[in-house]
């Protein structure tokens, strides 16, 4: 800051003073102005935190995940998606022995807000799930069927843009690890892969 320049000044205006005097030779005059440095703070948290470049990388493409789940949710026609499917006040009673994991909006953003999701590709699998239990669950054709479908393609789009941006090691989480053979990596599904017939919430 402009004070602290001020003040290093004046302190070796000072120091160079009492050399002329004899007091105060260069190697002590270098020191002294090294100790008077002016602190830079960095601004970079990934430094303050010490976190590394990698993990980074995977915090921010979950950051960017979570906020497609959440333009998603708001949509207006999303609603059927944005909580559990209640079954029994619908009296779907049928509804948990067809759709043996079932999974929601609302789930995927709580779990994204607490941390759970170790990369983008394994909170894309569940948002991939709540399409799924809903074309699996209603009749291809019906209005839910088609919402899934919808939605389903929406989101691939949005996924595909996050691959594009990250690259597949850090939507898959391979970048966090040590470097493995490429045969071990998780490889990002994205929207040219077949969409899995889905669910309904």
């Amino acid at each position: 800051s402009r004070d602290n320049s001020a003040a290093i000044n004046q302190a070796i205006c000072n120091l160079q003073l009492q050399r002329s005097q004899g007091e105060w030779t260069d190697e002590r005059i270098a020191q002294r102005q090294q100790n008077h440095r002016p602190i830079i703070i960095s601004n970079n948290k990934m430094a303050d935190s010490g976190m590394d470049a990698g993990s980074a990388e995977i915090a921010e493409s979950l950051r960017k995940m979570a906020k497609i789940v959440t333009n998603l949710s708001a949509r207006a026609d999303c609603e059927p998606f944005r909580e559990p499917v209640d079954w029994k006040a619908l009296e779907l009673f049928d509804y948990p022995k067809i759709i043996k994991k079932m999974m929601d909006l609302g789930t995927i953003k709580r779990k994204l807000e607490k941390g759970k999701y170790s990369d983008v590709a394994e909170c894309a699998d569940d948002v991939r799930l709540v399409w799924k239990n809903c074309m699996t669950y209603n009749a291809d054709g019906s209005d839910f069927y088609r919402l899934g479908e919808s939605y389903s393609k929406r989101f691939e789009e949005r996924f595909q843009k996050l691959v594009d941006e990250f690259g597949e090691d850090v939507i898959c989480g391979n970048i966090a690890t040590q470097p493995a053979s490429s045969s071990s990596k998780k490889k990002a599904r994205s929207s040219s892969s077949p969409v899995p017939t889905s669910s309904s919430s």
